[in-house]
C-alpha cells in the first residue's frame, strides 16, 4: 500500500521514500511515493539485510553529502534522495532498507554526533518547543 504524502513545504529537508506494505512480493513501483522530512523517518525500525553489502563510503561521499546538504539549506524543500523500504510481517515492524542504505546510515550517523553536541542539542530542543 502506498499513500501520496503531504508535500506542503515545512522548511524541513525531504526525503523521497516508498514504503512498500506487503511482506514476500516482488518489487511494486509505487504510483505515488511518500515524501518524508528526516525527522519523520523511523530509524529505530530500519533494518540491513544480510544481501546489502557493507558500508562502503569514504570521506569524500560523506563530504559531498554534507556539502549538498548545506548548498541547499536555505531551500525550503530539498530532495535528499530514495529511500526504499520493504516491510516484513504484519507482526514485525522492522523496515528493510533495499535502497539507500549508505545514505541513511550517513544521515544517522551525522545526526547522532549532532545529538552528542551539547549546542546542537540544546537549539534542537529550544526549536521544538518554540517552532516557527
Amino acid at each position: 500500500m502506498y499513500q501520496e504524502a503531504d508535500t506542503e513545504s515545512s522548511g524541513d529537508t525531504q526525503v523521497s521514500l516508498a514504503v512498500s506494505e506487503e511482506a514476500n512480493v516482488g518489487y511494486v513501483k509505487p504510483e505515488h511515493p511518500e515524501i518524508e522530512s528526516v525527522n519523520e523517518l523511523h530509524f529505530d525500525r530500519f533494518a540491513i539485510p544480510d544481501y546489502q553489502r557493507p558500508y562502503k563510503w569514504t570521506s569524500k561521499n560523506v563530504n559531498q553529502l554534507i556539502d549538498d546538504i548545506l548548498c541547499f539549506k536555505d531551500c525550503s524543500e530539498y530532495r535528499l534522495g530514495t529511500l526504499v523500504l520493504h516491510s516484513g510481517t504484519p507482526r514485525n515492524k522492522q523496515l528493510n532498507i533495499v535502497d539507500g542504505q549508505q545514505r541513511v546510515i550517513t544521515i544517522s550517523l551525522l545526526l547522532y554526533q549532532l545529538m552528542r553536541e551539547e549546542t546542537f542539542s540544546r537549539l534542537l530542543t529550544s526549536s521544538m518547543r518554540h517552532p516557527n
